[in-house]
């Protein structure tokens, strides 16, 4: 065999076998072995519905993000760099067989179980890169060299070697782009895959489905014993009637009458689910595989605690700390690898526009767009680019702001001052002030409702039990003011820039508290759950308006 494979393969072979490209792919061939049992790679680990799950949402949100070649736009800001080549290689086709999200859905898969991803860079007479070939992660080996470049030997799969070399600096000119892991390996080239790191995990749930797939295709465990009233059974006679038992019990023949002689009882076993344990065990080990990934156990379909509120929270977190620093490194890679020092400098840059993923409903977007076009922060055009809209000409890229303000800088100066003396009582600036601030207390009544309408469903749950709910109200609204303080903090923050009240989360939990006191279990008797569904139903109308009314004219300070 070590002649076949030749003097290259064969001596890489004899002096470190898992070293070699022959090693890593025999080892990933066959799998490492886990304290549980099954061998796992990066191959077999996809048959782990949670580790492909977690992949699956990783790699195919990333691979849909619009990526760019930016450069700089004069007057400041950015303009996708759509006469450079490097632009509809990264946009659209890597190489005439592949789409820009087929390429990253390939590579990102790679990057995130492998460590690493590949691909060969092709470049035309002047040196400008016209395609990308991806290369499998399981034929290529690499080396640093003495003067720091590094040297990647790609095994083809009709047994020739070929080498790439990347200089030691990033002015050196790529041949073969090089995207590793988040998890830097100890060398400081390469990266580490998620599947190297969460075999015994994966492992452990493979264990765990061969057991129970076997336990079930036994029918769990016996449910019957055969007790015989004398003392012994022939050999023959024994296995005979193991014979008509089993034929009698399974297949075709299953639930036909069975026929027993005079010495033959049956004694029935008992037991349940709890027995076996499997639920449990899958669930758990399905969260462990996700923790590994960094991914919300609800986008794999997990909702076991899962809310409304949460999970928005939850897939912001996987945008911002999950997907992003994987896309991050593509960014910089290839920013560093496929453009030149002094494209570099110039201004030009690659990026993955992830504010698709990050905004939300519509009704959101608007009032977040409406405050931000109003603070002068963005133009329609911007708006209407965000939104995948057509521009609407020069005019669209103009910035409005309030007539009634002006700079840091000069204000209380004499200019300033007769600025606003000169400036009439009725303006188009206050009229865009009012509007602002009216929006922001849309956005406070929005969250004031919902967070009512959660604590009256948990109040009218807890009513049921009159003799324990004094204890919950406790426990809940201790609690819940931090929920409430997250909820309202967007609005407080808004609040501070256009002068209105702020929202005081521990003012509002103290009202919820007191009118639930209120009613007594002891003296409402069997009409205490419909009292207090009567009272939180009656909460986001009626305690709205006057939660508005009791704002108006407070000054700001913290939040408490």
């Amino acid at each position: 065999m070590i002649k076949r494979l030749g003097s290259w393969a064969a001596g890489k072979l004899l002096s470190s076998f898992g070293g070699s490209w022959f090693g890593q792919t025999m080892l990933q061939f066959m799998g490492l072995p886990t304290a549980a049992g099954p061998r796992v790679d990066e191959r077999n680990a996809m048959n782990h519905s949670a580790a492909f799950a977690c992949t699956r949402i990783l790699s195919s949100s990333g691979a849909v993000l619009p990526w760019n070649l930016k450069r700089p736009k004069e007057g400041g800001g950015s303009l996708n760099a759509t006469e450079h080549p490097l632009y509809r290689i990264l946009h659209r086709r890597p190489n005439p067989r592949m789409t820009s999200m087929y390429f990253r859905l390939y590579g990102l898969a790679q990057q995130i179980n492998w460590g690493n991803f590949y691909a060969e860079v092709d470049r035309n007479q002047f040196g400008e890169v016209v395609a990308l070939y991806p290369i499998h992660a399981s034929r290529v080996t690499y080396q640093e060299q003495a003067d720091g470049s590094v040297v990647y030997t790609v095994q083809n799969n009709g047994g020739s070697v070929v080498e790439f070399t990347n200089g030691p600096d990033l002015a050196t000119r790529c041949e073969l782009l090089h995207i590793p892991s988040i998890y830097p390996a100890e060398d400081g080239i390469g990266g580490m895959g998620t599947i190297s790191k969460a075999r015994e995990t994966i492992g452990m749930g493979m264990a765990v489905r061969e057991h129970g797939a076997k336990t079930f295709a036994n029918g769990c465990r016996p449910t019957v014993a055969v007790k015989l009233n004398k003392t012994k059974l022939e050999n023959d006679t024994r296995a005979r009637f193991r014979k008509e038992w089993a034929e009698a019990t399974t297949g075709p023949q299953r639930g036909k009458p069975i026929l027993l002689d005079g010495t033959m009882e049956l004694q029935q076993f008992s037991w349940n689910n709890e027995d076996s344990q499997f639920l449990g065990t899958l669930e758990y080990n399905d969260e462990d595989v996700a923790r590994w990934y960094g991914v919300p156990p609800h986008m794999i379909q997990i909702l076991k605690r899962a809310t409304f509120n949460n999970i928005e929270m939850q897939s912001t977190e996987f945008v911002v700390y999950s997907l992003v620093p994987w896309i991050e490194m593509w960014d910089q890679v290839v920013e560093t690898s496929l453009l030149t020092p002094a494209e570099v400098a110039s201004g030009y840059f690659v990026k993955h526009n992830v504010n698709g993923l990050l905004r939300g409903d519509s009704k959101a977007r608007g009032e977040f767009y409406r405050l931000l076009w109003g603070l002068g922060a963005i133009t329609i055009n911007e708006i209407r680019e965000l939104e995948d809209y057509n521009p609407i000409g020069p005019d669209g890229d103009k910035h409005f702001v309030p007539l009634n303000v002006t700079t840091a800088a000069r204000a209380g100066t004499a200019e300033a001052e007769k600025q606003q003396a000169t400036m009439p009582a009725s303006s188009s600036g206050d009229q865009n002030q009012n509007d602002r601030q009216q929006a922001a207390r849309q956005i406070l009544a929005d969250v004031l409702r919902r967070m009512w309408t959660k604590e009256g469903n948990a109040a009218k749950r807890a009513a049921k039990n009159p003799e324990t709910f004094s204890e919950w109200l406790s426990t809940f609204y201790d609690s819940h003011q931090a929920v409430l303080l997250e909820a309202v903090g967007p609005f407080n923050r808004l609040a501070v820039l256009l002068d209105l009240a702020i929202a005081y989360p521990s003012d509002l939990v103290a009202q919820s508290r007191q009118r639930l006191e209120a009613i007594d279990p002891a003296a409402a008797g069997d009409q205490f759950a419909a009292m207090i569904a009567a009272e939180v139903d009656s909460w986001p109308e009626d305690r709205l308006s006057q939660t508005l009314r009791s704002m108006e004219g407070r000054t700001h300070v913290a939040t408490n």
